[in-house]
């Protein structure tokens, strides 16, 4: 308490006297090692690396409690305690518990962008991404705090400049970066210049998707064949889109992309597209989750992975009438 410094086990034991003190009872220590396979049957020491806090309610079910995350959600597990064993150093407790594994989808990233196109292929898009899972937002939130609004608006603009070269940022607003029992919401607005090409009567070219997982794709697909797994508890995500786009005034979609749906596993992803007057709707669906893929299936997994890639490039063509 002097030094204002601890590690899991002390900042845990502080946590528990805190409850204790405000009249919660029935807590206690428990070792975990992080990221664990929940079917391999050993105890947590000597080789565990992390403690937690356990609660047990009055129904007989069971509470975990991460005292490391900063601006946790007591309601949420970290991705990394999921399905791990865990020993809880409670008197008389001599069986692991299974710390439960939440839905994927039970916090989603949601995105939704509104794209206004012009005839010569400029397009102004108005954006909102909102994270709900704390795996994600405790350490969005500690690193916003950490940082100015400058510094805030050059990430935004770094991570545009692959789907749309030249973007210029118009406005930024980043909101409950310190209420952590709420959604972390990005509103902005941007200028994407030519991000269709104009030719003839014609512009066509690839909407911005945003998606997370457009990050992850060179480091995953550059190989032909892989020795080593991939680990999907690394990749976990499910995020879903919705992108409305408007048409300039005269023009219309040429066609209208298939929708498409990818399974591997418990990996998902699907697409489908509505039109309506002079609008066109995207809303998509991407889940990895699962625990790994071995080498011997990873041609596999690269081929749901390239066909996601491929579909989110899919060309738009639109004609002017």
């Amino acid at each position: 308490m002097t030094d204002r410094l601890g590690d899991c086990k002390d900042k845990c034991t502080l946590m528990i006297a805190l409850l204790e003190a405000a009249g919660i009872s029935d807590c206690d220590l428990a070792l975990v090692t992080p990221k664990s396979d929940a079917g391999i049957a050993y105890l947590p020491s000597p080789r565990f690396s992390h403690v937690v806090v356990h609660r047990l309610l009055p129904d007989g079910t069971s509470r975990w409690y991460d005292a490391t995350v900063r601006f946790p959600d007591p309601d949420q597990i970290p991705r990394t305690l999921a399905g791990v064993p865990a020993l809880v150093a409670r008197s008389g407790e001599t069986d692991l518990s299974v710390i439960p594994t939440p839905g994927l989808c039970e916090h989603p990233r949601r995105m939704d962008s509104q794209v206004v196109l012009s005839a010569n292929g400029d397009a102004s898009v108005s954006r909102r991404s909102s994270y709900s899972s704390i795996s994600a937002t405790s350490s969005m939130r500690t690193h916003l705090m950490s940082v100015s609004q400058q510094d805030i608006e050059d990430e935004v603009l770094t991570g545009l400049a692959v789907s749309c070269p030249g973007a210029e940022l118009v406005s930024l607003e980043v909101s409950g970066i310190d209420e952590p029992d709420s959604l972390l919401v990005y509103d902005y607005l941007f200028e994407a210049p030519s991000l269709l090409a104009p030719t003839g009567g014609i512009i066509s070219g690839s909407l911005p998707t945003g998606s997370q997982l457009t990050k992850v794709f060179g480091a995953i697909v550059a190989k032909k064949e892989r020795s080593s797994p991939v680990d999907l508890h690394a990749l976990g995500m499910c995020e879903t889109s919705r992108t409305s786009v408007e048409y300039p005034p005269g023009f219309g979609i040429v066609a209208v992309p298939e929708d498409r749906e990818y399974r591997f596993d418990d990996c998902l992803y699907s697409t489908r597209y509505e039109t309506s007057g002079y609008s066109l709707r995207i809303e998509r669906e991407t889940v990895i989750a699962g625990d790994r893929v071995e080498p011997e299936r990873y041609v596999e997994f690269k081929a749901f992975l390239d066909g996601i890639l491929q579909d989110m490039r899919t060309p738009m063509l639109f004609q002017k009438r």
